[in-house]
């Protein structure tokens, strides 16, 4: 992956000033050198909207807040996650336990 489309998929980030400082930093430095990826910011800049109208994800001037958004998703997959390593865990010890007994039948 190159710079451009690295810079480009941090952008809605960079608008919320979501980014950390050595990222804002990069985004910063290549916008200055990349005539590209500076025009595709100004043309950005503000037009990050839904394609409905009424989302919870979207702030009063109607632009995504991807904070809020990124927050839901990383939620989702953490939960998700616990769930997993749960049911993974619980399958480990089911089958453990089975083996254990099958061995002390022998």
């Amino acid at each position: 992956m190159n710079d451009c489309a690295i810079v480009k998929d941090l952008l809605p980030l960079y608008f919320d000033g979501e980014t950390s400082p050595g990222t804002s930093s990069f985004i910063k430095d290549h916008l200055a050198s990349c005539p590209s990826c500076r025009e595709y910011f100004r043309a950005g800049r503000g037009t990050l909207r839904p394609a409905s109208g009424g989302s919870r994800d979207v702030s009063r001037d109607g632009r995504y807040r991807y904070t809020d958004l990124a927050k839901r998703v990383r939620k989702t997959v953490t939960g998700m996650s616990v769930g997993i390593a749960s049911g993974i865990l619980g399958t480990a010890a089911l089958i453990g336990f089975l083996l254990s007994k099958s061995g002390a039948r022998k």
